[in-house]
């Protein structure tokens, strides 16, 4: 999965804006470490040499993390409310990350093409 949100945020497919649902490392009241979901309104994209950088805030927080980062750390569940998988296919992206091929198009042929 980090393929394709590598792929998303490289194409610039991932408006700033958007609300990502991403799992975070979090600390209960006892001192137990947990992963949290929460909703954090994605702020900036920085590239780097061989990494990206997001930088992200919600109501309480805000955070940098790199998308290097092991799946148990930092994982992104959905954007805007849908899940990765089917956000890159709105834009005919596999969910290893690869271009789709595109099929044929439906409905009659132009004349310039019939002949």
């Amino acid at each position: 999965m980090t393929e394709l949100i590598d792929m998303l945020l490289e194409n610039d497919l991932v408006p700033v804006g958007s609300v990502l649902t991403v799992k975070i490392p979090a600390k209960t009241a006892f001192g137990h470490n947990m992963r949290q979901t929460r909703d954090m309104v994605l702020e900036k994209i920085m590239v780097e040499t061989d990494q990206m950088m997001l930088t992200m805030h919600d109501h309480e927080r805000s955070m940098t993390t790199s998308t290097n980062m092991p799946k148990d750390m930092f994982e992104v569940l959905a954007i805007d409310g849908m899940s990765m998988i089917r956000f890159a296919e709105l834009y005919d992206i596999n969910a290893d990350g690869s271009n789709r091929k595109v099929g044929k198009k439906r409905g009659r042929k132009s004349k310039a093409r019939s002949q």
